[in-house]
Order: structure tokens, then sequence, then C-alpha cells
């Protein structure tokens, strides 16, 4: 079962209104000030970020503003989108696979909302690929197999959708015509959002799921908007 946003032939600028809207949503809700506040803590952090599966940026681009502790940031994805990058910031414009690209000891990864698009195979496998490179990896999933979490995702693809779209993204023709007189983007978010409840897994879950593993931290964090999983290689 994948997301439609996973299927090659999925519109480009269904995907790029999709991960806007998203990453909007994340950074407004608060929901990434725990992984804020432990990256401006971490000692023997590497100076520069690396955001996987980064979709539009704005998370991304949002967490290295706010720690204020890295050099650069680059952003990187399978499908990438045209966004606006903002100082010591690269989106590497061609294709980026987390499962086949090299990683960096001098790097400190982050995967923000994208580790439930993985099976648990290739999730393992970016793990192993990361600890041989002796590389920093930061993921947080903000989604949970629950009923609770089911019916949030469901209520933000579809009227959280229509009501906040025009305050919290940049508003154009292409965007007015497919959220409110053809809303394929209701329709997108929402099918892509209650497919990622069910591929999501609770801390119980990744906990068994990484037993041979070594050195991975799991831990579920409370914030306002509800709770975050991360896991930290």
């Amino acid at each position: 079962m994948k997301e439609l946003e996973d299927y090659n032939w999925f519109p480009e600028f269904l995907r790029s209104e999709q991960s806007e809207f998203i990453g909007q949503m994340a950074i407004k809700s608060g929901i990434y000030h725990p992984l804020i506040n432990r990256l401006k803590i971490s000692d023997k952090i590497p100076e520069k970020l690396f955001d996987l599966c980064a979709g539009s940026g704005i998370p991304g681009q949002y967490i290295f503003e706010k720690t204020g502790k890295f050099e650069t940031l680059t952003l990187s994805d399978k499908y990438p989108v045209n966004v606006d990058v903002k100082e010591k910031v690269t989106y590497i414009s061609e294709s980026s696979d987390v499962l086949t690209m090299t990683y960096n000891k001098d790097h400190c990864y982050i995967m923000l909302n994208a580790f439930h698009h993985f099976n648990e195979e290739e999730q393992n496998h970016i793990l192993k690929n990361c600890e041989i490179a002796g590389a920093k990896l930061i993921v947080v999933e903000i989604l949970e197999p629950s009923i609770l979490c089911f019916v949030k995702i469901l209520l933000t693809g579809t009227l959280g959708v229509l009501l906040l779209t025009p305050f919290i993204c940049k508003m154009s023709w292409k965007k007015f015509i497919f959220t409110y007189l053809i809303p394929l983007n209701c329709l997108t978010i929402t099918i892509d959002g209650l497919i990622s409840v069910l591929k999501s897994k609770s801390v119980k879950q990744f906990k068994k799921q990484f037993t041979k593993i070594p050195h991975i931290e799991v831990e579920r964090l409370n914030t306002l908007a509800g709770p975050s999983i991360v896991i930290e290689l």
C-alpha cells in the first residue's frame, strides 16, 4: 500500500500543493518543537543539517532557522519540488532516493513525517546505512495507528484544507481551482493522510522492530498538537 504521492504518475502540481499544506500545518501546530529543543541542546552534533524526503522543505527550513546552530541545510527528495529557499539552504534539484544514497558522517540527517512511506525492510536498510557511515539520523513521525489520529487526519484533509488554505499557504489560481472548484487537493491530502495513519507504528512496534539494531533510541513526545515519535541513531 503506497501513498498517491509515491507514484511516478502522480501530478507534480498536486504533490507540490499537498507537501506545502502539510508542511505549513506541521510548523503552525508546533509539533516539531520537541525536535528543535533536542537539537539545540545536543552536543557534538554535525554542523551541516540534511533533510531527507524534504517535500516542500518548509519544516526543514523552519527547524534550521529556529535551532540556529547549523551552518548549512541541504534539502532532498525523490520527487523534488520548486520552493523558495533561504540563505545557507540548498535544495538538490535531482531526485535523491534515501535507499540508494551515500550517507556522510559530517551531516546530521533528519527525516520529518516520511518514515512511514517505507516498509519495515526499507526502514531498517536506511538505519543500517546511516549506522555503517557513522552518520547521525533523527526521524520524527507525527502519526500513530489510533482512531483519534485517523479522525484528526480525516478532518484536517477535508475541513482543514478548505478553511485553512487561504491563511497558511500562498494562494494562486491553480490552488483556488483545485481546492474549491474541483477539490482534488482535499481528496489527495485526505487519501494520503489516511493511508499514512494505517502505515504508521507505535513506539512499542518501533522498539520491537529495532531490537537487532544497536544505538537506537525511540521516544514518544507530547505536544499540544498531539504526540510525535522520535527515533534517534
